[in-house]
This record gives C-alpha cells, structure tokens and sequence, in this order.
C-alpha cells in the first residue's frame, strides 16, 4: 500500500549541457528527496530516532519486528536526517514504500534516480531500490545495490518511458533483506534525486531554441551562446494532449526533438479575438557568427472557421531594416484536417502549406556578430473578425534554426554533424527522374532541380543540401547494361556520417565486364552558411576521403563559376585529406561541361584541358568535387566515400603571372622562389650565401629584368633576395626541369635587375651565368652569360635640390633591367665587358632537366670591389605547353585502359592514333575527324588526306591494293605533288594516283608514330 498526499515539493536543479539533453529537475517530494521530516499539520516535531511509520512521505512494511526504520541525524551528507534501515535478524528485512513523486512521464524521455547510501559495519549491506509505475503497480525498473563502506556513495537507476509510461506518474520502493548475501544489520540512505534527461538532439548545431510542451511562456531548450527571451500577448494557454508528433519543427527533421517521443502537447493557441502574439529576441553570445535560417512551426486549425492570419515581422536590431517578412491568409481549409509544416526561412521563401497567396520579403542580411540581436514577432489573428473566424488555431514544434559559423566558412560538413537518422534506413537508390541513357551508359541525376539529399529524405537530415550530377554504365556491351546506383551512409550507423556512392552490379556479382562511374558533387551557393560579399570569391577547399575502391580512381575539386563548371587539375587517387588553395595557378584548373548523353565519361566530348589561366572564380555558383573511377570484372564495385567537406572564403586573390613565368623570387627569402608554375620542376641550392636578404630597397619597376609583370614583381613588394660583396660572393645553383608528361617547356632566358649599393668603395662587379649540365642536346657546360660592368653603373647615388632655402636629399637606387635570354643575346644593359654563348637547345621534354649557376662577384679582388651589388625580381622565362598524341589523348577524361594509340573506344572503327591524325573526338563515334578525298580533274587522279601541322612525329603515307581478295598492300603507285599550308591545326597532302595500267585500285591511308 502507498499513500498519496498533497506535500511540499522542492526543485532539484540539473545542469544540462546544449546540445546533451533538454529537461531538468523535477519538483519531488521534500521529504522523499532529503528525507526530512514534514508535517503539514504541525502536530509533531520531528527529531533524531523518529519512527519512518510517522512521515507522511513512507509507509513502511516489516518482516520482524527486531528491526527497524527511522530517521536519524548526525551523520547526513547535509548534517541533516536521514534514513536508517536496520533488519536485525538473519531472515529479516524492511521494505518502505514513497507517495507518488507527482510527475508525468512523457515518452521517449530519460528519468535517473539517484540515492547516497552508507554502512558503518563489517561486510555487505545490500539493499533493493525499484521504481513503480503508480497507475497499475507494475516495476519499471529495479536493482539491488551495496552500500558504500563507510563512505557515502551514490547509486542510480536510469529508464527510458514507454508508451504505458506516458502521462503516469511513479513512486518508490526501497527494501533491506538480511536474507542477501547472510548480512543483517542496518544501512543509511540520504538524498534520493529525479532528474528528467529528456534525449540527445539529432541536429543541436542548428537548433537554437524550441518549444513543444505545453508551456506557452518557455522555450525548454536554447543552445549554447544562444540568448533568448520570448514576450507573449493575449496567448491562450496550451494543452498536454493534442500536439504534433510528426518528428519536425515544420519540416525541418528532428525526431528526438518534435517526434513522438516528444511530449503530445501544444504550447501556443489563438481563438477567435484572442489573438496570438509573440515577440522574440534572439542574441549571438558567441564568438563566432550566428546564421539565422528562419522560424520553424507546425499548425493545426480546429475548423474552416478557425483564425487564419499568419505574419511574422522583423521588428528591429542589428539586421538591417525592419519590416513584415512573410504575410499569409490561409484557405479555409489549410490545416483543418491535421498539423501542417510551416518553413518560414528568412533569406529566399520557405514552406507555407495550402494555395493561399504569400507575402514574403527576405532579409538582406541574417548574420548576427559577436553580441548582436534579432527580434520578431509572430502574429496568429482572425482575417476578418471574430464573429467570422471564432476558432481556435494552435502551434506546436516551434524552433529558431540556424548555424554557428566561423567567418569565411562557406561549406562544413563534418562528421557526425552532418546526417543522423533511424539505423535500419542506410540505403537510397536513386530514381529514375532526370535520367538518359545512351547504349550501355546511364546518366542519371543530370543538372538535378532538387538535391540528393536535403532536410529529410527517407529519415535523414543534412545542415545543407547537396545535388549530384552523376553517370553509371558499363565499359562493354552484356545483359547487364545498367548497374545499379546507389549513395548511402556507411554500416549501421548513419551518425557516423560516413557518406558514399557505389555503383554495383545487380545481386552484388560479377556481371563478365568492367563498370563505371562520374559522379559531380556539389553544394549550391544559396545553400552556403554565409554569402560571398563583392570581392570576395573561394580561398580554399579541403575533403577527407576515407576510401577509393576503383581503378583509376580520382578525385579532384569543383567550382561553378559564372554558370562554367572547373576541375582542378591537383587529384586525390588515394584515401587521406585532400585540399587545395583556390584559385591556384594559370594551367591548374580546367572547363568541363557535364554531358547529358553520347559520353563516357560526365563530360563534353572534348573533355577536360588544364589550361584555364590564372583562374580567378569572383561569381562562384555551386562548389564541391568531381569523381571517376572504374572497376574491372573481378571487382564488381566502384566506391567513393568521405566524410567531410570544407570551403573558405576570403578576398579575391591578386592575378597570377604572365603563362611565360616559369619561376620567380622577388621578396626577401634567398632561399625559396616563392612561385613555381604548374608542371615545373624546380629546384635551388645557395653555394655561397653572400650578404643577407632585406625587406627594404627592392626594385619596384614592375618588371622581371624588362619582362613587364606587375602582378609578380609587384611594385609594392620593395624587398630584394639576393646580395653579394667583396669577400661574400653570392653563388646560387638552380634546377629547372619539365615535370609535366606530354609537354616540352622551352627556356627563354634568366630575368633579373641589378643595383650596385656603392658608398665608401666600389661594389663587386662581375656577374656571370654557366650552364653546368643537364638534358639540353648539344648544349655543353660551359659560361652563357658574363659581364663586368663599369665602375659608375648602377650604383646608388643621391641628388640634392634647394626648394623655398630647405636642402633636398634623394637617394636614387638605379635597378637596371638584365633579360639574359638563351638562343639570341638579350638584354644586358652596361657598356662594360660582355660574353654571351648561344645555347643550340633550349627544350626540355617531360623528366628532363637543365641547372645554371649564377655568380655575384668581384671583378679584380675583394678589397678593390668590398661593397654590395643586389638583385631583385629574378625569374625564368619559357613556354610550357602540351604535344604529342599523349597530351592530345589525356583530354577526353577517358580511362587509363582506353588511351592507348591502338585502342578504339567509341567504337566507330578508327584508333586514337588515327583519329589524331585526323583531329577526331576518340570519345564521339559521330565525329572522326577531317576524312580524306578525292580530286578528278583533266585525267589525274589526286587523293587528298589531312595531316596535322603540330607534331612531326606522325609519319602520313598511302598503302595501294589492286586485288582485296589476292592482292597486297604497298607503299607505291603515288606521287605526293604537293601541301595546302593552312596555319591551323590541319594542312592537307595531294597524292597523284597513278591510272594508267591499273583498271581499279584501293587506297588506305596509314598514319604511324615515329
């Protein structure tokens, strides 16, 4: 039997973590929670040795009448009562039973129980602590415990409310059996505390306050460095039954937080003339910026004639102007047969359900900085009276949702930040919208109008969306001509966040041919947390790829700019970080337009080149990563997978180097050319250090020697990097070479400007360039370039004026402009004694390599010649450029496996070899190039065949056959009478046949690579 009293309650305070849990103390029976004593009648005063059968808080039950239960002090945790258990005999126990504690258990909710117990005695004490379920008696939870020795500990219980527990109420029950383990005597017990833990929010990063019990006055939850106060007028009062449980705040996805296991209640109501009226402020307490999405609600009308005017306002702070930002009289039937979703997102139109005209005006700025406010009011009134419109509307799973977001943070996905949902809902297979097919390939997704994945799809909710423009197919024609696609969360355990795209064929086995995928992953800008301001554009991208299961598998990133799609050249073809600064140097990005049918790959038919120079994204769109990858028959798979993504933002860059800039130095490290082009291999070894570099009294022409470059021998970086003197020559070994496959980088010259820092005595004066060996044919080690300048040039020197009687000194420093180019003398500007020795090769194919030593030093001896010469702006000049059929092949993005010269695969009957020759497309069987032809005229017979005009390694020639069946093919019969010269890629070769004892003849043109 258990007694229930009206009692004294007490709240128990309860620290919650944002983001851990929501809830807090319960208000639990005083005497229950303390244990001590409470008389609400006054009629007897409580004391040490006080029998527990006299609370108004206990019951208690003996099974001897040797022991006993009551309240003792002196030894509480607080110095106050507490409880003592004593079951004397061997078989004896006492059992005390509570009143009901007085709340209501919401379900899906977590309750903990904690008690302090103590022995002072030898051995054991155990005791039971159960939890009862008060409408029906039944055990919610139990277990038995030992009592700390002679120590105050603290045990717990902890449950999860069902659904029988949902709205019940719970009491205790505490028993001390002798019969346990053989121990008798007694144990203390103090402070029994409920706590209601409520459950983890799916997404508390982007929750920043709600509402969905039933209290209209108090949002129970507000995120970390959230400030927030809500003011309400004329707001009826909610209810405990009757609210949303469709697991969202309108349909932004939170099942934890506004699903069924949240409370079945509603906060907010407005009838006929009791309007609805709240007023929020939200405030950014944080150290980073406060994105604000918008506010998220749920709304359910009683009847047709239910209030119907729906506003929310901007009302003032630090966002700009205030204003009315949405406006909406609903039909009169919207949400009249259940709770609708409500998205009233503030930077483009949300959700608002039914047919009824919006009105919607978005804020130019949602931003709060560090310490500013928002406020807003929400309004739920008639439209026309209330005589008309007398009934109720009422609002549940209200929520501000927004971000958190360091400054210059575009895109954040994060595991486990990003995707939650239900455990068993791990796999989504694409459909069939926006899908071609062409042959054995399948396009699917292709410029998608809404994203893969967004606020809930099939239980699953991501900070921002993402869109997809991805291809699958087959690399040979079989039965199995279109595998399946799939994207999906890793193992069991989406929280992990782990997100990855597989294409595989049906039942998973081998389907006798290889597999591919193109996949264009990408996040559009209106999805970023933050805007791209005027002059600004993408800094930088990073990702983290926890696998590549394919052949050929890259990965490499993607902007959209002014409706162009880039790829960078830079690639990942293994698991680890992968990131890149952005934009990045002149032949580092390449224009890819995604192919809605007729390629193998995801893009046009001429594919990607890397030649987008000096790339500088300033109206960046969408940006994210692109993927290809193919799987050979025993693999059966492709798959990409990662789990996070980053963009920064910053200020546009300045513009990268003329193409011609190999390499450059022109600030004050000695030691490190700080740019190096794309492709280039360099190096740099300083022999003799000579005098220290300065940050000061660099040239500030805008040139590389008169190379003019204003954007890398910028005239505001006035440092110069290199100096030598008297005994400190300055000796500098520098190795370019060609890193770059299919390409051949020519070497124009060495680019500097020099000055002389003369004062007390001359400056050193000799300067000299030496090729000491490398790859250049024909070119042997030996002095390019020396000069000795005379005394008086380029030293410093100062001028003096006379203005209004003040004396003017001006220091002029006379950099002088050297362009010491390889195959012509170039520039040198001294009349003093020079050297120049032609180079005969200045080309460098891929792997190949050149060094030069450049010497600062005296020309007679160090005494004579003890002061400085400087030099600033240094640089190599050349081309680097593709060739051959090997760089002409590597843009069509097709697979490794397909570029080979004998390969044919678009399968139009012509191999890649041929198909250069021509100037085809090896992936479009509708374009095989320029086809030859044949002239007639006057009895002569020509035949006409193209030849390309920029690689001279094709060998062009016509092969005869007079009999097809008999005959053999030979290199006769033909006279080549002459070339059309064009100038374009293509000239064309006249071939005259001979006819006159051939009655029929077959001609084959054959094009080889010598």
């Amino acid at each position: 039997m258990h007694i229930r009293n009206k009692m004294k309650f007490v709240i128990v305070a309860i620290g919650v973590a944002a983001g851990q849990a929501w809830g807090g103390g319960i208000a639990l029976n005083e005497a229950v929670s303390s244990f001590e004593y409470t008389d609400l009648a006054n009629t007897i005063v409580p004391t040490s040795q006080l029998a527990l059968t006299n609370s108004e808080a206990w019951t208690v039950d003996f099974q001897s009448p040797t022991g006993f239960a009551r309240f003792d002090t002196g030894d509480g945790t607080d110095g106050n009562f507490y409880i003592t258990l004593n079951a004397k005999g061997a078989s004896d126990y006492i059992k005390i039973t509570s009143v009901d504690l007085g709340i209501s258990m919401v379900e899906g909710s977590t309750y903990k129980v904690s008690i302090d117990s103590k022995e002072t005695l030898t051995g054991d004490k155990d005791y039971q602590f159960e939890v009862y379920r008060a409408s029906d008696d039944a055990v919610i939870v139990s277990n038995t415990f030992i009592a700390g020795a002679a120590a105050w500990v603290t045990d717990t219980l902890e449950f999860i409310a069902t659904a029988p527990d949902a709205g019940q109420d719970i009491y205790l029950v505490i028993t001390r059996d002798s019969a346990l383990n053989g121990n008798a005597k007694s144990v203390k017990l103090d402070n029994i505390i409920l706590e209601e833990l409520g459950a983890a929010f799916s997404d508390s990063l982007r929750v920043l306050a709600f509402n969905v019990d039933d209290n209209k006055a108090d949002f129970e939850y507000v995120a970390s460095n959230v400030g927030f106060d809500l003011s309400l007028t004329a707001s009826l009062d909610g209810a405990s039954s009757g609210g949303s449980t469709d697991e969202s705040y309108g349909t932004f996805y939170d099942p934890t937080g506004a699903g069924a296991g949240a409370p079945a209640a509603y906060p907010w109501r407005a009838q006929g003339d009791s309007a609805l009226v709240a007023d929020i402020t939200i405030t950014n307490n944080s150290s980073d910026l406060l994105k604000l999405d918008g506010l998220y609600f749920d709304l359910s009308r009683l009847s047709a004639t239910s209030v119907r005017q729906i506003e929310l306002d901007y009302t003032g702070g630090n966002l700009g102007t205030s204003g009315n930002v949405y406006s909406v009289t609903l039909d009169s039937g919207d949400g009249t047969t259940g709770f609708v979703n409500f998205d009233w997102t503030l930077g483009s139109e949300g959700k608002t359900p039914g047919v009824a005209a919006v009105t919607f005006n978005a804020l130019s700025d949602r931003t709060l900085g560090v310490g500013e406010t928002a406020s807003f009011r929400l309004t739920v009134d008639t439209s026309t009276d209330a005589a008309t419109e007398p009934d109720q509307a009422l609002l549940d799973n209200i929520a501000l949702i927004g971000d958190f977001i360091t400054d210059g943070i575009l895109v954040d996905w994060k595991s486990p930040d990003m995707f939650f949902g239900a455990a068993t809902t791990t796999l989504l297979k694409l459909g069939a919208n926006n899908a071609v097919t062409n042959g054995d390939l399948y396009i699917q997704n292709y410029n998608p109008t809404s994203p893969l994945f967004d606020r809930k799809r099939e239980g699953y909710y991501q900070k921002q969306d993402i869109y997809g423009i991805m291809q699958t197919g087959n690399q040979g024609a079989t039965a199995e001509v279109r595998p399946f696609r799939y994207y999906k969360f890793t193992e069991a355990t989406p929280s992990e966040g782990n997100f990855l795209l597989t294409v595989t064929p049906a039942g998973d086995v081998t389907n006798g041919t290889s597999i591919l995928q193109s996949s264009l992953i990408h996040y559009n800008a209106e999805d970023f947390y933050d805007s791209l301001e005027v002059g600004e554009t993408i800094t930088s991208l990073e990702m983290n790829l926890i696998e590549l299961d394919a052949d050929d598998a890259a990965v490499r990133f993607a902007v959209k700019n002014d409706g162009q799609w880039y790829v960078s050249f830079t690639k990942a073809t293994t698991a680890g970080s992968f990131s890149l600064p952005v934009p990045t140097a002149e032949a580092a990005w390449g224009a890819l337009t995604p192919s809605s049918s007729g390629s193998a790959s995801l893009m046009t038919a001429d594919g990607i080149v890397y030649d987008t120079s000096g790339a500088s994204f300033t109206n960046v769109e969408a940006v994210g990563f692109f993927m290809e990858g193919s799987g050979g028959v025993a693999e059966n798979k492709v798959r990409f997978k990662y789990d996070s993504f980053t963009a920064l933002a910053g200020p546009v860059p300045t513009d990268f180097p003329d193409p011609s800039v190999l390499a450059y130095n022109v600030d004050d490290v000695r030691e490190d050319f700080e740019y190096v082009k794309s492709g280039i291999d360099f190096s740099l070894t300083i022999v003799s250090a000579g005098n220290s570099p300065s940050s000061t009294q660099g040239s500030l022409d805008g040139s590389l020697g008169s190379f003019f470059d204003p954007n890398s021998a910028d005239t505001n970086s006035a440092a110069r990097p290199w100096a030598g003197r008297g005994s400190a020559p300055f000796v500098a070994e520098m190795t370019i070479g060609n890193g770059k496959p299919d390409s051949i980088l020519d070497l124009s010259g060495f680019h500097f400007d020099l000055y002389r820092h003369q004062v007390a005595s001359i400056s050193v004066r000799r300067y000299e360039l030496e090729y000491i060996g490398g790859d250049l044919s024909g070119v042997s080690s030996g002095l390019v370039y020396g000069v000795t300048v005379n005394s008086d040039e380029f030293a410093r020197y100062f001028v003096t004026n006379i203005v209004e009687g003040v004396t003017n000194v001006t220091e002029i420093t006379p950099y002088g402009d050297f362009d010491w180019t390889f195959a012509a003398e170039g520039t040198t500007p001294s009349a003093g004694t020079k050297t120049f020795n032609a180079m005969a090769d200045t080309s460098l194919d891929f792997g190949e390599s050149a060094t030069f030593r450049l010497t600062i030093k005296s020309s007679t001896d160090a005494a004579t010649e003890a002061n400085q010469a400087r030099l600033d702006n240094i640089a190599f000049i050349g081309t680097l450029q593709g060739v051959g059929f090997g760089n002409w092949i590597n843009g069509f993005g097709l697979a490794l496996d397909d570029r080979d010269p004998d390969d044919d695969p678009d399968g139009d009957g012509l191999t890649n070899l041929e198909e250069y020759g021509r100037d085809g497309n090896p992936n479009d069987i509708n374009d095989t190039g320029t086809a030859s032809f044949i002239e007639v005229a006057g009895g002569v017979f020509n035949y006409v065949h193209p030849q390309r005009t920029d690689d001279d390694t094709l060998n062009y020639y016509l092969e005869l056959n007079d009999d097809l069946v008999f005959g053999e093919w030979t290199n006769t019969g033909y006279v080549v009478t002459g070339t059309n010269i064009t100038a374009a890629t293509l000239d064309y070769v006249t071939n005259e046949v001979s006819t006159a004892s051939k009655d029929e003849q077959f001609i084959r043109l054959i094009i080889e690579q010598l």
